[in-house]
Order: C-alpha cells, then sequence, then structure tokens
C-alpha cells in the first residue's frame, strides 16, 4: 500500500512539473485584421466578391523567451535579404496556424491549439505571404506579440484583436495587421548611386 500511494505522489509531482513548464496556448486572429501592404485586406470574405482569399498567407505561431526579444527584434531591423529573414526565422520552432473552418459566428480566421512553451517566455504570432525557407524580395511579413507571458499553470487563449493581447508589432504595423515587404538593398543602393552621379555631374557644371 505504502508503494502505491509513494508511486502516485511521485507522478502527481511529475504531473505538476509539466503544468508548470509545459503550457498550452490558443492563437488565433481575428477577421479582417490583416492586410497586405497594398492594403488588400485577407480574411474569409476579403477576396473579389466576398470570397476567401486567407491561402494567400501562411501563418505560424511560437514562444521567445522575452530576454532574447531584443536581439531578435534588432537581428530583424539588421536583416536586408530574403535569406537573411530566413534564417533569423528559422533559428525559432514555428507551429503553423491553420486555416479556421465553421460558419458559427465569431469563428477565428487562423487557429492553433495546443503549442507548448514555458512559463516566462512570450507569444510570437507570423504572417507571411511565403513559406519560412522560400522568402524572395516579393514575400511580405508582418510578426507580431505580446507583453503577455504565460503563466504557471491553465491553458491561455492568445487574441490578435479582441482581447488585445497582440500590443507589439515586430515587423509590419500593428492595429490592422500591415505586412511589410522585405527590403530590397539593391534596389536602394542603385538609387543612391544615381543620385550621387547625379550630384557630381551637377556640381561639375555648377563650377564650369
Amino acid at each position: 500500500m505504502n508503494m502505491k500511494v509513494n508511486l502516485f505522489s511521485c507522478f502527481s509531482l511529475f504531473a505538476c512539473a509539466l503544468l508548470a513548464n509545459g503550457q498550452a496556448v490558443t492563437f488565433f486572429a481575428e477577421r479582417d485584421t490583416v492586410s497586405l501592404a497594398s492594403g488588400q485586406a485577407i480574411g474569409r470574405d476579403a477576396g473579389p466578391g466576398d470570397t476567401d482569399n486567407r491561402s494567400l498567407l501562411s501563418v505560424y505561431a511560437t514562444y521567445i523567451d522575452a530576454s532574447a526579444t531584443p536581439n531578435f527584434v534588432a537581428s530583424l531591423n539588421a536583416a536586408s535579404t530574403p535569406s537573411e529573414f530566413d534564417t533569423i526565422l528559422g533559428g525559432l520552432t514555428w507551429q503553423a496556424v491553420p486555416i479556421a473552418g465553421g460558419l458559427v459566428a465569431g469563428t477565428r480566421d487562423w487557429n492553433a491549439v495546443g503549442p507548448l512553451g514555458v512559463q516566462g517566455q512570450q507569444p510570437l504570432f507570423l504572417f507571411a505571404t511565403s513559406e519560412i525557407g522560400s522568402f524572395s524580395t516579393s514575400t511580405e511579413l508582418g510578426i507580431v506579440t505580446s507583453a503577455y507571458r504565460l503563466a504557471t499553470f491553465g491553458t491561455e487563449a492568445i487574441s490578435f484583436n479582441t482581447v488585445n493581447r497582440w500590443d507589439e508589432a515586430l515587423w509590419g504595423n500593428l492595429g490592422s495587421l500591415q505586412l511589410a515587404p522585405i527590403p530590397e538593398p539593391r534596389v536602394y543602393a542603385a538609387l543612391f548611386g544615381v543620385l550621387a552621379l547625379g550630384f557630381v555631374a551637377w556640381r561639375r557644371r555648377r563650377q564650369g
């Protein structure tokens, strides 16, 4: 009898430890909250003739240690090529967030239930017009996070809209999230070169 009690006690402690460390969180985005840089809305009724155009986006969820967020943001801001963005985002373990189905009012546009994070971590939500690993200069991204941290127990719901837990944009614009295109450094460099040559020609004419 004592052996059974001891084994049960050990199992209970182990289960509590799992609950304390691995937290299941529901990630979801409300309808009409995501748009491309052009302003085109993405949602169940956002396409021409109120068609569903959500398949234009790949959506992912993950967690990050709060202490690592500043370096993550700095890396995003310093990135200037698709491969650099792929490398930065590929350093995290993302879970694909599927398109939500159903006709019931309040059904989310994207919904993922069950990804596990560690107590104190910060959730991230990524919208992209390409899958991670296949970014190009035509890819648009939107990455949002929240000041919310995972608590010790329980399943939490993280909403992009209704609960206002997504309160910070790491890439793109928050609010009705507008995706931002990956920078094209060659274009900027070429424009700078043209401007520089024009300035030199103008200065020579002025001196002559």
